[in-house]
């Protein structure tokens, strides 16, 4: 390793490729939020009413609630709603501090790479790899998707983890100081970045690609091996036995997908096969937010299947085989696939993002920049060494300006997108809703048109059309549209997270003064529709609920009750109790309100989320008795 005293010229030039990033990045953060961001950062409003730890342990981000990454957005609910470019900076900052993690485990990890005579350079290879990281192109939207914070602050944790277990295994790890030290280290950062996001728990595997491939050598006794591998087997041995005990409830989320678990386990070989292809020759019109149009892989008989599996097998088997010979590919192949275990493979999330390539692709980036350097030293001539040390960066970063151009214009963006993305209803939908931001009525209605063509099922295009009229355009239905979109709902094909997203939206706009809506009634008879539609049976719950806010914005807590009665028996959740609780004070059932409190108290489980709620639920009833 390089003395302190010479890598003080390296961390200067790192300093000035973050500052380039930083100026690469500054015109797109002022781009707007998108997709999630409204949904996970909706409730931001409430930091300054209920405090922040009604925010960050009620959030529903994921099955561990990541209440650091909620902490992180919580700190900044004064800029919600009106300046994204804040939250953007943020994680823009984030992204530099991941990067400057990536250089110094870089640092660390090339004396293992290189060798002597014609080996790779310390200083040259974290810088190359370093500025490869933060300007490639795939992770824009990593940056830009300002709830995709959660993926930063992980990263950050699992780098953070792994650089201080690359500097503590240097120590006597005989003495059980030392290694509960590093124990200590790689546990705690496993912990911190899982609270941020749940693939945190792949610090141990990544740990097991660095120390097993990478840094074994011929003095690396058995002992030490023994150790490391039971440093790393308790907190995946815990990620098996959480999965395997949860296997009921994610497997649940099928019902929700249009594929099932074997279409997406097809799918997803040729799915990590695309996410290479885009790390290794990045193309501009690969970079998108919308991929919910990736064919799905419906046979294993099928062309794409074949491929995707077989290309997944060849770089397992070449991975294995290259072990000795080519440890940095083996290395780049196994880190790349460790990454992706969790979110390409069992887990019913949608079948691509971009974002889940923002730590894996670092394996491939090192090898990538490993091998620039190896060739650069083979050529005598001084230029033509440049040339082709800069060449690959230079094309990869001329596509991350392009694709940042792009973000800094929302509307040539969201047409572009759609137009690259012709059968998908996130980029349709996105180019509808700017078309609405910038007054383009004319092509907003072409832009729904679009929309139904791609699925007639779909009843999401409806209920969107019924936010543009009534809190866009200050316009009305009349009776017979009524019932034309009540007959919808109860013959659509499903519901889906955007259907159930924008009725909330509606409802908020209309609770917040921001939308007149004369047809409440009607709006709950639509929702009311929508509840006979055995397609829906599994959203009962949620309209239930929906249908109840709307009793209470038609003052009408007799409907109310009954609502929220059926919202509570299809969901049984906590939020629906309270809103019980509110509607029976509010009519002066105090002693019913009192003992649907203790049953809350009763059956609540012991989390931090619900005994905020149940914290919540006491205060409502103590301003009760204050207003007698």
């Amino acid at each position: 390793m390089p003395e302190q005293a010479q890598f003080r010229r390296p961390v200067w030039l790192y300093a000035a490729i973050a500052a380039v990033t930083a100026l690469f990045y500054y015109p797109a953060l002022h781009s707007p939020f998108l997709l999630d961001d409204l949904q996970n950062l909706g409730d931001l409003s409430r930091v300054g009413r209920d405090g922040f730890l009604a925010y960050i342990f009620e959030g529903r981000a994921g099955p561990g609630g990541r209440p650091l990454s909620l902490l992180s957005f919580a700190l900044q609910h004064h800029s919600w709603p009106a300046d994204p470019f804040a939250f953007k900076a943020v994680n823009l900052l984030i992204h530099l501090a991941c990067g400057g993690l990536v250089f110094l485990i870089t640092a660390e990890l090339a004396p293992a790479i290189g060798g002597r005579g014609r080996g790779v350079s310390a200083v040259a290879l974290s810088l190359l790899v370093a500025a490869l990281w933060l300007l490639h192109p795939v992770q824009l939207s990593t940056v830009l998707y300002v709830v995709q914070r959660m993926t930063l602050l992980s990263a950050f944790f699992t780098l953070l983890g792994l650089y201080l277990y690359l500097r503590l295994r240097r120590r006597d790890l005989t003495r059980w100081k030392n290694l509960a030290l590093l124990a200590g280290a790689v546990y705690g950062c496993t912990v911190l970045a899982v609270l941020c996001k749940e693939n945190g728990i792949l610090l141990p595997a990544y740990l097991l690609c660095l120390e097993f491939i990478l840094l074994q050598g011929p003095d690396t006794t058995g002992a030490q091996r023994r150790r490391i591998l039971g440093l790393a087997a308790l907190p995946l041995a815990a990620a098996v036995a959480y999965f395997t005990w949860s296997a009921g409830g994610i497997l649940g989320g099928y019902a929700y997908r249009p594929f099932t678990l074997g279409q997406r386990l097809l799918t997803e070989a040729g799915v990590v096969l695309d996410y290479l292809k885009i790390i290794i020759l990045p193309r501009p019109s690969d970079f998108t937010l919308f991929h919910d149009d990736y064919p799905v892989t419906t046979g294993l008989l099928t062309g794409s299947a074949l491929i995707g599996l077989g290309g997944v097998a060849v770089l397992v088997v070449s991975a294995w085989l290259l072990r000795k010979r080519a440890r940095l590919y083996s290395f780049a192949v196994a880190w790349f696939l460790a990454g992706q275990v969790l979110e390409s493979t069992f887990i019913p999330l949608e079948l691509y993002f971009e974002h889940r390539n923002y730590l894996p692709c670092f394996g491939v980036l090192l090898l990538l920049g490993a091998v620039l350097l190896k060739l650069s030293a083979y050529v005598s001539s001084r230029v033509l060494a440049v040339i082709v040390l800069a060449a690959y960066p230079l094309a990869t970063t001329a596509v991350t300006a392009v694709q940042l151009r792009l973000w800094s214009d929302p509307y040539k963006q969201a047409v572009v997108w759609a137009a690259e993305h012709p059968r998908s209803r996130r980029a349709l939908t996105n180019l509808w809703n700017v078309d609405l931001m910038y007054g383009e009525a004319a092509q907003a209605r072409r832009d729904r048109e679009a929309l139904l063509r791609l699925d007639p099922a779909d009843l999401y295009p409806y209920i969107k059309q019924v936010t543009v009229t009534y809190c866009y355009e200050n316009g009305r239905y009349g009776a017979d549209r009524w019932r034309q979109l009540d007959a919808r709902a109860r013959a659509a094909g499903y519901v889906d997270h955007a259907a159930r997203n924008e009725l909330g939206y509606i409802l908020q706009q209309i609770g917040a003064g921001h939308c007149h809506f004369p047809d409440l009634k009607q709006l709950r008879g639509f929702i009311l529709a929508m509840t006979a539609n055995p397609a829906f049976r599994d959203e009962l719950g949620y309209l239930y609920g929906d249908a109840a806010v709307v009793s209470v914005l038609l003052h009408d807590p007799e409907s109310a009750t009954q609502d929220i009665d059926k919202a509570i028996s299809h969901g049984n959740s906590l939020d629906d109790r309270i809103f019980k609780m509110r509607i029976l004070l509010a009519l002066g059932r105090r002693a019913e309100a009192e003992r649907l409190f203790r049953e809350m108290e009763r059956q609540a489980v012991s989390s931090p989320g619900n005994y905020i709620k149940l914290s919540r639920a006491r205060s409502i009833l103590m301003a009760a008795d204050g207003k007698k």
